[in-house]
């Protein structure tokens, strides 16, 4: 996924409003400082690759682990639709869960990158002023 960056508005202060945005992401806002920009665009990018990759292998191993640790709780039981039931609840439960998971490292993944960069979540401008 490559990501479309651009500088859409300059402060006095030497900070500049950076838009980031792709065909699959809604673009998004950050007011940083204009000597950080080449960094933290290649830093973003790395980062939701990374974020994206780990969130595959959370859902993944979350579901087939829960499933799995339901498939041996179940072992014994006789009544085959209880089993079905209780495997169907265990792997959206793991979704869940990985989902949680998933959000938690995003949003820990992205404080970071914001304190190194010094950078500012911002809302999307009225007009756009080409730079």
């Amino acid at each position: 996924m490559e990501l479309d960056t651009k500088i859409i508005k300059r402060y006095e202060n030497g900070y500049v409003q950076l838009e980031i945005g792709s065909n699959t992401l809604e673009p998004k806002y950050y007011k940083l400082p204009e000597s950080k920009v080449d960094e933290f665009q290649s830093e973003f990018q790395k980062n939701k690759k990374k974020i994206n990759f780990i969130n595959g292998g959370i859902l993944l191993g979350t579901i087939f682990g829960v499933i799995l640790a339901a498939s041996a709780f179940t072992k014994n039981m006789t009544n085959r639709a209880l089993k079905v039931i209780i495997n169907i609840a265990s792997g959206v439960a793991g979704g869940i869960g990985s989902m949680a998971i998933s959000n938690a490292i995003e949003r820990n993944s992205h404080q970071k990158l914001m304190t190194k960069y010094d950078a500012t979540p911002t809302e999307k401008p009225n007009t756009k002023i080409n730079v």
